[in-house]
């Protein structure tokens, strides 16, 4: 019946004697290779269902010999028994049956990344080898996939900034180059030739040095290391808007723009005065861009029961709906031909959206296009 720990007695005769003696050795000896083989089996298992990858093995029929529930979550596998069923059975993904095809058939190790598509877009990293056997006959695959979806959108974001801030330098600098070759050639000769030229080198000059500034400061709110130096203060949140209005004073009466103050002069929050005062300055900025002349913007802020709010209305041209979720991308622009002639960098509401987060909170946008936006900070107590 298989109960090798039980014991055949030891008989007086000597033949039998040798023989329950030997039956008994032989089941130990069985018991404890059996102990061994459950040992190295469930090990094998412990380390498989541990792995961040998924594992599948195959046989040269491209049936599942063995697999880890990484693969199941990986191909979002439903059917957790899939031993012995084809791999065509169960994934369906042309890219894969051909590189597993590829391994059995022809070339013994390779890479490559495949694209998934299940219930969102995946792209997965599969390595094959084949398996052999002490005959050094080949008996099937094994296929390693790691998910490299992250590490692909990261490298997207990278591609798309490099390309971004190249094109945004672009422009300034061939203008200044444009400006300069133009004086080089006679135009310094020329007073008020000259004064134009060295007037658009001051103001693309001024443009590049604020997408510097940006780019510095959006480096500086990624950073975990300054992040954690950075000092949260009980500050007077009137005091701080105030300051903000004031620096955007200047552009507000050139348009000839209000700007209406709703806020306790005793409201105080826990904040990082600096940063935060940067978030309000961007908005206003914004706000004052896309506003006609004799306006009104308002600054409001309220606090509530879990959270301050600072909410800024304008009366401006508003943002179409279909651009609001990607509003606070970096140099994400609703008209990137105006934005830039308003001289915008096309990461103020970016360096918003990272100030918000470094106080454990949030921004967001209500818009109605031909009415007006209202963009919202808000920061929990």
């Amino acid at each position: 019946q298989g109960k090798l720990e039980t014991r055949i007695p030891h008989f007086q005769s000597e033949e039998l004697g040798s023989l329950s003696d030997s039956m008994n050795e032989m089941a130990s000896q069985l018991n404890r290779r059996i102990d061994t083989i459950v040992q190295q089996r469930n090990e094998r298992e412990a380390i498989l269902s541990s792995l961040a990858e998924g594992v599948l093995a195959l046989d040269m029929n491209e049936k599942v010999v063995n697999y880890n529930t990484k693969v199941l979550e990986l191909l979002e596998i439903s059917d957790e028994n899939i031993i012995g069923k084809s791999v065509q059975e169960i994934v369906r993904n042309n890219e894969l049956h051909d590189f597993i095809d590829s391994i059995l058939h022809g070339i013994e190790n390779e890479e490559k990344d495949l694209h998934f598509k299940l219930s969102s877009e995946k792209y997965i990293a599969v390595y094959g080898t084949i398996l052999i056997n002490h005959e050094n006959k080949k008996i099937g695959t094994v296929i390693v996939l790691n998910d490299i979806t992250k590490l692909k959108r990261l490298d997207k974001i990278r591609r798309d900034f490099v390309a971004n801030v190249s094109h945004e330098l672009r422009t300034p600098i061939t203008a200044i180059k444009g400006s300069v070759e133009t004086l080089l050639d006679g135009a310094l000769d020329d007073s008020e030739s000259a004064r134009k030229f060295t007037q658009i080198i001051n103001r693309h000059t001024s443009r590049l040095i604020s997408i510097v500034e940006d780019l510095l400061s959006l480096a500086k709110f990624e950073n975990e290391s300054v992040l954690h130096t950075m000092q949260f203060e009980t500050e007077n949140l009137f005091n701080i808007i105030e300051l903000s209005v004031l620096a955007v004073e200047q552009k507000s009466t050139a348009k000839n723009i209000k700007i209406l103050l709703e806020c306790d002069k005793e409201l105080t929050i826990h904040a990082q005065h600096k940063y935060l005062e940067q978030a309000i300055i961007n908005l206003l900025d914004n706000a004052l861009k896309y506003s006609d002349n004799n306006t009104t913007i308002t600054i409001q802020a309220v606090r509530k029961t879990d959270k301050t709010t600072i909410s800024i209305t304008d009366q401006g041209c508003g943002i179409p709906s279909n651009h609001l979720p990607r509003l606070f991308e970096r140099f994400y622009r609703v008209e990137s031909a105006r934005s830039r002639e308003m001289g915008g960098t096309g990461l103020g509401l970016a360096i918003v959206k990272h100030i918000a987060r470094i106080h454990n909170g949030n921004v967001e946008v209500h818009s109605t296009p031909n009415e007006g936006s209202t963009f919202s900070i808000h920061i929990p107590h």
